[in-house]
């Protein structure tokens, strides 16, 4: 049976559509494969980072694009409310103090385990959790965290 019509075209069209989507997927998942010792090294510069209490080292760190997931969010994150969120985690917990239990990863994904002690409402042995960042380009990407927010409260800040 003969096909008529722009069934065929149309099916052509996203066969190419879906080859080219797999071959940038495959681009992008391939070209930012990083080592060991390269996760190792984005995992102690996040910690790094993020224990300074200061924006100016977090924010060299993240693509312009960056999104973070945090359960002490409701919604993502772009770049610049991250900035406002990371002042006012720092604000309200000005003993925040992060610590690498350990890293792994495969291609660009960076999976860091972390405690965190200096939280109010937390037992002094720390709050336990992992944050996923994906490196692209030689930033980040994106980072989503995992653990337990109950009991944990963020201060308001206020803004002069």
């Amino acid at each position: 049976m003969k096909r008529r019509g722009m069934i065929p075209w149309l099916y052509g069209l996203a066969c190419v559509v879906l080859v080219t989507a797999g071959v940038r997927f495959l681009n992008v998942r391939y070209a930012n494969q990083l080592d060991d010792v390269q996760r190792q090294r984005w995992a102690i510069a996040w910690i790094g980072a993020l224990n300074s209490h200061q924006w100016a080292q977090v924010d060299p760190l993240l693509s312009d694009s960056a999104r973070i997931d945090d359960p002490l969010v409701a919604w993502t994150l772009d770049r610049r409310a991250a900035g406002f969120y990371l002042n006012a985690l720092w604000l309200s917990f000005p003993q925040l103090h992060y610590s690498s239990l350990g890293v792994v990863g495969e291609g660009a994904v960076v999976v860091l385990e972390w405690v965190a002690t200096g939280i109010a409402g937390i037992p002094p042995s720390g709050l336990r959790g992992v944050s996923v960042l994906v490196v692209t380009d030689g930033t980040i990407g994106a980072v989503t965290s995992y653990f337990n927010a109950s009991g944990i409260h963020i201060q308001p800040v206020k803004v002069p």
